[in-house]
């Protein structure tokens, strides 16, 4: 399933980066650029937060079995 916009329909920028920063920043202003991080951040916070706690621990568990 793809991702889609606001009533349904995408949006699709043909200018490349530049042109799609610009296009945000005259129609959304600079926080435009920003939209969305906080559930981002709600996302991205627990999982990394997991693989550091899987890595420390496998690296304890692995650091105490005999050669």
């Amino acid at each position: 399933m793809q991702l889609e916009g606001a009533g349904g329909r995408a949006r699709v920028y043909k200018t490349g980066i530049f042109g799609t920063l610009r296009h945000i920043i005259r129609t959304e202003g600079l926080r435009g650029l920003y939209r969305g991080i906080v559930p981002e951040y709600y996302k991205v916070v627990p999982s990394v937060g997991i693989v550091f706690m899987t890595y420390e621990k496998l690296k304890q568990v692995l650091s105490t079995i005999p050669d």
